[in-house]
């Protein structure tokens, strides 16, 4: 081999072995305090309906918790008790074809969806008055609409038929 390709190699391989001890450190770390449900846990859940209120309250308790950053629809679904799609875009799109879909102020408790920053994915937080909604983003927390996000609308109809 030449001397030419011996240096971007060994650059190669370096950060080849930095990404992998990196991923490893982090699953490990996420293996023991990852708060996102695992299968076990969600056929533990009670899988009653929720009301909005409930699906609110549910979702006030989890407040500044960690981990849930690209799982948006498993939260908010699971706050409603229930679990039924893939990605909030394919929940959106469902609402969509059944004309289940509101563009003015959303009410408490209703799925509000977002473009998001991967089209195909999107995004849903739960509206909980007055302009403000419970995201999953880095943490759970309550941000107004302004966050950034392209709003699609929102739909109070929790579960599909």
């Amino acid at each position: 081999m030449s001397r030419r390709h011996t240096v971007p190699t060994a650059l190669a391989v370096f950060v080849i072995a930095l990404f992998l001890a990196i991923a490893n450190v982090t699953s490990a770390s996420a293996s023991t305090s990852d708060p996102r449900p695992n299968q076990a846990w969600l056929n533990s859940q009670d899988t009653h309906a929720r009301s909005p209120a409930q699906a609110e309250a549910w979702a006030m308790k989890h407040l500044g918790q960690r981990g849930w950053n690209q799982w948006c629809e498993l939260f908010t679904e699971t706050a409603y008790g229930r679990h039924a799609y893939t990605s909030a875009i394919a929940h959106f799109m469902v609402e969509r074809a059944h004309h289940r879909i509101g563009i003015h102020a959303a009410p408490r408790g209703a799925f509000v969806f977002f473009q998001g920053s991967n089209p195909k994915v999107g995004h849903v937080e739960i509206a909980v008055g007055n302009g403000t909604y419970i995201t999953t983003d880095t943490r759970i927390r309550i941000v107004n609409l302004a966050w950034g996000g392209k709003s699609l609308g929102w739909s109070t109809h929790p579960y599909p038929n």
